[in-house]
Parts: structure tokens; C-alpha cells; sequence
């Protein structure tokens, strides 16, 4: 969940649960209703997460969307963020 998160997907609340469904609702409206398309976005969220989105070390020098991501951006301006 803190790959959309970090990109701009949703909002971090105080719970998990509340965190979750921001990501979920917002994501939700980009993508379409085909479950293929759908599958394929939460694999391709995964493996990002996995290889360069990382909780702890990201590796946003590698990142191909970092100049998009809400995460890297803040970070570049110094302010400290957790998600």
C-alpha cells in the first residue's frame, strides 16, 4: 500500500484500514473495471514495491516515475515524510 501512497494515490490516515481504502478508492478511479487490467496494475504495484519502492532505502535513483512521485519530491525539498 505505501507504493500509492508515495505516488500520490490516496492519503495516509491514522489506521491502516483508513490508509488502505484512500489508496484503494483513489487508485480505483484510473484504472478500468476489467480484471486483467486490473490484476496487471496490482502485480506491476507489487514489483515495484519489491524492487525500488522500498519501505525502508527506496531507491528512487533508479525509480522510473520519480519525477512524479509525491514521495521523492518531498524528500528532494528536505522535508522528512514517512509512508
Amino acid at each position: 500500500m505505501h507504493v500509492p501512497l508515495r505516488l500520490g494515490f490516496g492519503e495516509e490516515g491514522k489506521h491502516y484500514a483508513a490508509s488502505y481504502r484512500s489508496a484503494q478508492e483513489a487508485i480505483q478511479a484510473q484504472l478500468p473495471e476489467d480484471c486483467g487490467a486490473l490484476l496487471r496494475a496490482y502485480l506491476l504495484l507489487k514489483q515495484h514495491g519489491k524492487e525500488l519502492c522500498k519501505r525502508s532505502r527506496p531507491r528512487c535513483d533508479d525509480c522510473p516515475v520519480s519525477s512524479d512521485c509525491l514521495y521523492f519530491n518531498k524528500a528532494r525539498r528536505g522535508n522528512s515524510i514517512v509512508i
